[in-house]
């Protein structure tokens, strides 16, 4: 029974002792490997470093030829804006020709208007003025007509006064014969005055029929007068028309003349416009071009500048590598030293667990032996 309590602790003591050796093992193994990796490092960082210099070299003459691309590019991009500039004075010149012509054009179209405006004007008076002499001969007609009517009603009044007069006479007779025989003094007396009466009456009469006669002739021969003097005056502003529409017919001829010359002018103004408008089409896309050329090379040149500067950046990483590998070697030594001491220590402890264990056994078996004496 005391064997069998024995044997459980002493597999666990072979336990405890398999377990140090692996965990030292596993030091030992963990410390070789960054050894190695550190060997490898300070073997292949000189030939990365020329490696890097190598590339830097290349991307510096590659500027150099970018930069060589870039200035022949520029001169030609100028020597295409000269033209472009050129081209554009004599486009310039030629708009303003156009406007020129246009201006002309314009002024032409207005003289026409208004020489079509005065034609339909003259045309309207003319249209007028024959209205206005039709207009006067009716009211000649009227006026004669009138006349006639008045003349005519004349003689009837003059005529009825006579008839009248001839009455009054033969009235005043048949009284004067009555009167004759009532008194002859009397009548005497009245005659006299009755035919003084009558005359003061023929004279008042006829000074009265004088007097109509001039106040309806004289206004109606007046009326004719100045109807006849408008109707004159009309014939000669026919005339003057007629006249004026002649000279605006020949002006029209003579503008319309004009306007084909300036449009044929256009014309060849605006085909000359077309070509240099196709010129410069053709520069600017030969502008076009050069500039796309001229961003592929800054492009370009932007791309080499990251790579140089990538470059630098991984020799700035590499020489960080090399101090941290000096570093390391520093900590290698000191970590050698320090496994140098652990070992020491390890070593040591391993022979005190070792003595402890024998006396963990002496122990079992003096204690064994008691229980055997027992």
């Amino acid at each position: 029974m005391l064997l069998l309590l024995l044997l459980p602790l002493l597999l666990l003591l072979l336990l405890l002792l398999l377990l140090l050796l692996l965990l030292l093992l596993l030091l030992l193994l963990l410390l070789l490997l960054r050894l190695l990796l550190l060997l490898l490092l300070l073997l292949l960082l000189p030939l990365l470093l020329l490696l890097l210099l190598l590339l830097l070299l290349l991307l510096l003459l590659l500027q150099l030829l970018l930069l060589l691309l870039l200035l022949l590019l520029l001169l030609l991009l100028l020597l295409l804006l000269l033209l472009l500039l050129l081209l554009l004075l004599l486009l310039l010149l030629l708009l303003l020709l156009l406007l020129l012509l246009l201006l002309l054009l314009l002024l032409l179209l207005l003289l026409l208007l208004l020489l079509l405006l005065l034609l339909l004007l003259l045309l309207l008076l003319l249209l007028l003025l024959l209205l206005l002499l039709l207009l006067l001969l009716l009211l000649l007609l009227l006026l004669l007509l009138l006349l006639l009517l008045l003349l005519l009603l004349l003689l009837l009044l003059l005529l009825l006064l006579l008839l009248l007069l001839l009455l009054l006479l033969l009235l005043l007779l048949l009284l004067l014969l009555l009167l004759l025989l009532l008194l002859l003094l009397l009548l005497l007396l009245l005659l006299l005055l009755l035919l003084l009466i009558i005359i003061i009456i023929i004279i008042i009469i006829i000074r009265i029929i004088r007097i109509i006669i001039l106040m309806l002739l004289l206004p109606l021969l007046l009326l004719l007068l100045q109807l006849l003097l408008p109707l004159l005056l009309l014939l000669l502003l026919l005339l003057l028309l007629l006249l004026l529409l002649l000279l605006l017919l020949l002006l029209l001829l003579l503008l319309l003349l004009l306007l084909i010359l300036l449009l044929l002018f256009l014309l060849l103004l605006l085909l000359l416009l077309l070509l240099l408008l196709l010129l410069l089409l053709l520069l600017l896309l030969l502008l076009l071009l050069l500039l796309l050329l001229l961003l592929l090379l800054l492009l370009l040149l932007l791309l080499l500048l990251l790579l140089q500067l990538l470059l630098l950046l991984l020799l700035l990483l590499l020489l960080l590598l090399l101090l941290l590998q000096m570093l390391l070697l520093l900590l290698l030594l000191l970590l050698l030293r320090l496994l140098l001491l652990l070992l020491l220590l390890l070593q040591q402890l391993l022979l005190l667990l070792l003595l402890l264990l024998l006396l963990l056994l002496l122990l079992l078996l003096l204690f064994l032996l008691q229980l055997l004496l027992l």
